[in-house]
């Protein structure tokens, strides 16, 4: 079982990989066009680059994966976060490819 201060150091860890990974998952997201642009129900007013919380989940994973002893309920519980990531993930990407052929159908129309 980790002790408090193995939990700490795990926390810190992952806000410090955060930290340095969304920011890069961001310009990713504007590269890509994974932004989220304002609509009358939304509540942001600028477009959002979407892909921020990957950057998160990839931070606690890797923190996870540090400070966690080794053993079967440890690679449980990280395998399982990192599922629905491959399948929304795949999702995504399609869903984008998607919107992008939308758009340039729309642009020849109007």
């Amino acid at each position: 079982m980790p002790e408090t201060v193995d939990a700490l150091f795990a926390f810190a860890a992952a806000a410090a990989i955060a930290w340095l990974l969304v920011p890069v998952a961001e310009s990713l997201a504007w590269r890509i066009g994974a932004i989220d642009r304002p609509r009358e129900r939304s509540l942001h007013v600028i477009p959002t680059p979407k892909l921020s919380g990957i950057a998160i989940l990839v931070a606690v994973l890797a923190s996870g994966a540090i400070f966690l002893p080794w053993d079967e309920e440890t690679r449980a519980i990280l395998a399982s976060g990192r599922r629905p990531f491959l399948f929304e993930g795949c999702r995504y990407v399609a869903s984008v490819e998607e919107s992008k052929s939308l758009n340039s159908l729309r642009s020849g129309i109007i």
